[in-house]
């Protein structure tokens, strides 16, 4: 008998198995022979997860190793700076690192993440953070990045069925239905592309539609009305780029709230619709311009741009 890998199985697991195979009731024989091979590939399965978490520590090893190595009193200083003045609130992606996207070194960044970057006022782990890191750290921002490409946002679009985190993904579903005039309004040359741009346009107005949340917390509007420095950002983060890009989301005092909108909420979703119409217009002109079905053809559609380009919001963000 050989491993799931190609090596051999245990030989008295091998022998076991032999054995099996002169047993007289051949129900039971098949039975036996089954349930070895099973508890040998579980055995292999097991090893091979030991192997694959045993190089997790000979990786932190190194790296602690490294990071002696260039700078011996890191680890030392570490222990005292836990001094943040930000706030991240992300996605669960592991495509989406905070620390490292944003070039800040353990201790600078103090983050929260989940599925689809969702702040939820029952949620008591994400509000948890916010009042430690605002009343004890004193951070002095609130950053809610989300991302394109975002698998729980295309979830909630599709409405597809993934399991418990269907639930979850019920808040991402009420952005949808809330701006639904807008994301229909969004049309590709193909089903592929309409449902691709909706998809990012909806990773945007989520992260928007949770910055007013964030903004709307008793943890904030007590900080605030006690005269603490502290702003919500709204960012963005390209998969295909590493670039951030701030979607002109951003408060920084007490909210006033007028007919349920947090001031700038309006414009921020205001550009959106104007950067689509743009967009369309663009290719509208794009297709008059065609004369012949073989320029037609050959006409490259305009680029769907992902950095949002007015007020200079195409920008990358610093922390400068």
């Amino acid at each position: 008998m050989t491993s799931p890998h190609g090596g051999s199985a245990s030989p008295a697991l091998a022998a076991y198995t032999r054995l099996s195979l002169s047993d007289a009731d051949p129900n039971k024989e098949h039975r036996i022979q089954l349930t070895t091979e099973e508890s040998v590939r579980e055995i292999w399965r097991a090893k091979d997860s030991k192997h694959k978490l045993a190089g997790l520590f000979e990786q932190n090893r190194l790296w602690a190793q490294q990071i002696k190595a260039l700078d011996p009193n890191f680890f030392s200083r570490l222990l005292h700076q836990q001094t943040p003045d930000y706030l991240w609130i992300g996605c669960a992606d592991s495509r989406v690192p905070a620390n490292e996207i944003v070039g800040l070194e353990p201790g600078q960044l103090f983050v929260h993440r989940n599925v689809a970057n969702c702040v939820v006022h029952s949620d008591l782990n994400c509000l948890s953070v916010m009042q430690y890191a605002v009343d004890v750290l004193k951070v002095k921002h609130i950053i809610v990045c989300g991302h394109y490409g975002c698998g729980g946002v295309k979830a909630a679009l599709l409405e597809s069925r993934v399991g418990l985190v269907d639930n979850w993904l019920r808040h991402v579903q009420d952005v949808k239905r809330k701006h639904a005039k807008l994301l229909m309004r969004i049309v590709g040359e193909t089903d592929e592309e309409t449902e691709h741009k909706r998809w990012e346009r909806l990773c945007e107005l989520n992260v928007i539609e949770q910055v007013v949340n964030v903004c709307q917390t008793t943890i904030l509007v007590d900080a605030w009305k006690r005269g603490q420095r502290v702003s919500v950002h709204g960012w963005i983060y390209g998969l295909h780029d590493g670039l951030i890009v701030d979607l002109n989301m951003c408060v920084t005092r007490k909210c006033e709230i007028h007919e349920n909108e947090v001031e700038g909420y309006g414009d921020a979703v205001h550009q959106l619709s104007q950067q689509q119409q743009q967009q369309q217009q663009q290719h509208q002109r794009t297709t008059e311009h065609t004369t012949t079905p073989v320029a037609a053809a050959t006409t490259p559609t305009p680029r769907d741009v992902r950095s949002i380009s007015m007020h200079g919001l195409d920008r990358t963000h610093s922390f400068q």
